[in-house]
């Protein structure tokens, strides 16, 4: 009798556990999806228009915080000469400024934590599973694009 207690109390939790996962995996990809999707369109943008213009840099942080913590780097690879560019990282230089036919900007988007799909699989049951082998789940983004259009 208490054999079979024991089995139905661990078929629970393994349905429950499941059922955990499956939902917060699917909150995980759809969370994903959605930043992936603004990342696209804001470098789509400035490829197209020449320029990543202070309001739309804001959009793009005011869109990606809905989401979660996350960092932004935005890195310019501004075109000297064919196949020579010179490389930037500051936002200062980067928002507002003109851009020419050639240049190349990446946006790469990174959550500061792992999400709850995250944590649920790299937590650690009775200290099972070795804390150097934890899966990386943070969601992540990165879109490049060549300026298309000068803006003047």
């Amino acid at each position: 009798m208490s054999g079979r207690i024991i089995s139905t109390m661990i078929t629970m939790f393994i349905f429950i556990l499941f059922f955990l996962l499956s939902i917060t995996y699917s909150l995980h990809k759809k969370i994903e999806l959605n930043v992936d999707t603004i990342n696209y369109n804001v470098v789509e943008a400035v490829s197209t228009n020449g320029k990543l213009s202070e309001h739309l840099y804001s959009h793009l942080t005011n869109s990606i915080t809905k989401y979660g913590d996350f960092e932004i780097v935005v890195k310019l690879e501004k075109q000297i000469s064919p196949g020579i560019y010179d490389i930037h990282y500051d936002n200062s230089y980067i928002v507002e400024k003109n851009l020419e036919i050639g240049d190349k900007i990446s946006i790469y988007i990174e959550a500061r934590e792992p999400s709850l799909f995250g944590r649920l699989m790299n937590a650690s049951t009775l200290g099972i599973i070795d804390s150097d082998n934890l899966m990386e789940s943070k969601i992540r983004s990165i879109k490049t694009a060549v300026v298309s259009k000068n803006r003047r």
